[in-house]
């Protein structure tokens, strides 16, 4: 799922299934929309 930081909400209600975590701070697009992987919180 994608989360917007601005709103404090859910982009959409897509999920998303990848293979392994994104490198942190990269930037990949899903449904024409650009993310940014920040990490997993640890």
């Amino acid at each position: 799922m994608l989360w917007d930081t601005q709103s404090n909400s859910l982009v959409n209600t897509n999920v998303y299934d990848l293979r392994r975590s994104p490198t942190p701070l990269s930037v990949a697009t899903y449904d024409q929309i650009s993310a940014v992987y920040v990490g997993n919180g640890r």
